[in-house]
């Protein structure tokens, strides 16, 4: 135990004499974490502020389905149009590739 406290001091009053160590030790990061929540910030605004549009083909109409519908519309995030059920696989109702079908 006695090894451990002295090579810690020795790295501490190293560690004291470079200024620049911490700089890079301490500035750094500061700087990185303020950087990459401006640039994680820009980005969800962007995507927050445009709405994936789908299209929602509810052949079941059960609960746990109109539950689900429900928790997508709640969430903001897609722009929702139903279409009506054709017996058809989704992809032909997404017609021209422009909206996913879910």
């Amino acid at each position: 135990m006695h090894k451990l406290w002295a090579t810690i001091r020795k790295d501490v009053r190293l560690l004291a004499r470079d200024k620049v160590g911490l700089i890079f030790m301490f500035g750094l990061p500061i700087i990185l974490v303020v950087i990459v929540t401006t640039i994680q910030n820009s980005a969800f605004e962007v995507v927050s502020a445009k709405k994936i549009p789908i299209l929602v083909c509810n052949e079941d109409g059960g609960a746990v389905s109109l539950r689900f519908l429900a928790a997508l519309d709640k969430a903001g995030v897609f722009d929702m149009q139903a279409v009506p059920a054709s017996g058809s696989s989704g992809s032909s109702s997404a017609g021209s590739g422009s909206r996913s079908s879910l």
